[in-house]
């Protein structure tokens, strides 16, 4: 006798699918353990998640189907967070940007709101956190400077909003 059970997660991300509501994400960090954690973690949730090991990949990447958010280390050999951000920007206007940094100062914020991205989180980020700035930006919450989330005091008052 088969069964056709569909389990709750399975069944959310296809009614995702179908209603076009899923949200295309890509994930770049040069950690393995980091992307990973996050791709599973993002599917889980139902969302269509693609890796990329460096800012040169992730450029490959986003030639085909467009991302409706990018999740991006900035510290990144081949070509780093920075310069992926303004190669995005000029290639994919609309696609949400958020940083994800374990070393973020007050001036790297500052330069990554007046290039536009939509967060700044300090790693590492709470899944709880990094899917409510998810929600937000794909509401259009996100005004377009950068917010700077951060535990650490020295950055609590550094003006990135």
């Amino acid at each position: 006798m088969t069964h056709n059970h569909v389990s709750p997660r399975s069944e959310l991300a296809r009614h995702t699918y179908e209603t076009g509501s899923m949200r295309r994400i890509l994930v770049v960090d040069d950690e393995r353990d980091v992307r990973e954690v996050l791709r599973r973690a993002l599917r889980r949730r139902g969302y269509a998640v693609e890796t990329a090991e460096n800012g040169a990949e992730a450029l490959d990447l986003s030639k085909g189907p467009g991302f409706d958010a990018v999740l991006a280390d900035l510290s990144m050999p081949e070509l780093g967070g920075i310069d992926l951000v303004r190669h995005l920007r000029s290639t994919s206007p609309r696609t949400a940007i958020i940083v994800l940094s374990g070393h973020i100062g007050c001036l790297e914020g500052s330069r990554l709101r007046r290039m536009g991205v939509s967060e700044v989180l300090r790693k590492p980020v709470g899944m709880d956190r990094l899917l409510q700035v998810l929600r937000e930006t794909g509401r259009g919450v996100s005004d377009g400077g950068a917010t700077c989330v951060a535990a650490a005091p020295d950055l609590a008052d550094c003006g990135v909003r």
